[in-house]
């Protein structure tokens, strides 16, 4: 939550089980209570649901109690809380924290832009920010080449990465991220030399792409 609340473009905030678990409870009404968020219930009726044995036992483990669950609407004063789920508007961000506790711990794969009649990209390395304020680079495993470690410091007003690559030439010396910290470039003087997005995302592109290929040869094999 605080995480999200450092972004600026986040206006809604979505949570699973509020009805069910009570750390979830305990962070979500911390801000209501604060004003921070407007919230509205979402989901099953959670009297239907605790009828389901599974649903009832996975609250006790959740809740810590081993005999049921609480009340959420008596514990905490929300009628809302007799459902699964609530969708909130976010009212004021307070205090947020430093943007760049959204994307410590993400896994970035980084392509090199190149011009061959159009630009074109080739998977050059990937990189994880750490919270000791490293970046830590990865290479394909055909470059026998060993993790390297780049230390990094935030800008002052951007959503940038000021990395001292000195000793690794690959690297441009600057990392900017889009507003959503979903996608970034690295780049050197006024140009960009590589994009960089989440490993997952790369992953699901590549699994799409497999996927249509693998579907189109079937698709040609049945036409024979």
């Amino acid at each position: 939550m605080n995480c999200a609340l450092s972004l600026p473009l986040v206006k809604m905030l979505v949570f699973d089980d509020y009805g069910l678990i009570r750390p979830v409870r305990e962070a979500v009404d911390s801000y209501r209570h604060a004003g921070m968020l407007h919230c509205d219930a979402i989901g099953e009726d959670m009297e239907v649901l605790l009828r389901v044995p599974r649903i009832a036992e996975a609250g006790r483990w959740w809740n810590l109690t081993g005999a049921g669950l609480d009340s959420a609407a008596a514990a905490f004063g929300f009628a809302s809380a007799a459902r699964e789920g609530l969708v909130c508007k976010v009212l004021q961000r307070g205090p947020a924290p430093r943007w760049e506790q959204a994307v410590v711990g993400q896994h970035f794969a980084c392509y090199r832009l190149e011009s061959v009649g159009e630009v074109t990209l080739r998977l050059d390395f990937t990189f994880k920010l750490d919270r000791k304020g490293f970046l830590k680079v990865f290479w394909p495993e055909e470059t026998g080449r060993q993790p390297a470690e780049v230390p990094w410091s935030l800008h002052h007003k951007a959503y940038q990465l000021n990395l001292q690559a000195d000793t690794v030439p690959e690297l441009a010396p600057h990392f900017v991220f889009n507003q959503w910290l979903r996608r970034g470039l690295l780049i050197r003087g006024d140009e960009p030399e590589h994009v960089c997005l989440p490993v997952g995302d790369a992953n699901n592109i590549f699994k799409w792409t497999i996927e249509d290929v693998l579907l189109t040869l079937t698709t040609l094999q049945g036409s024979d």
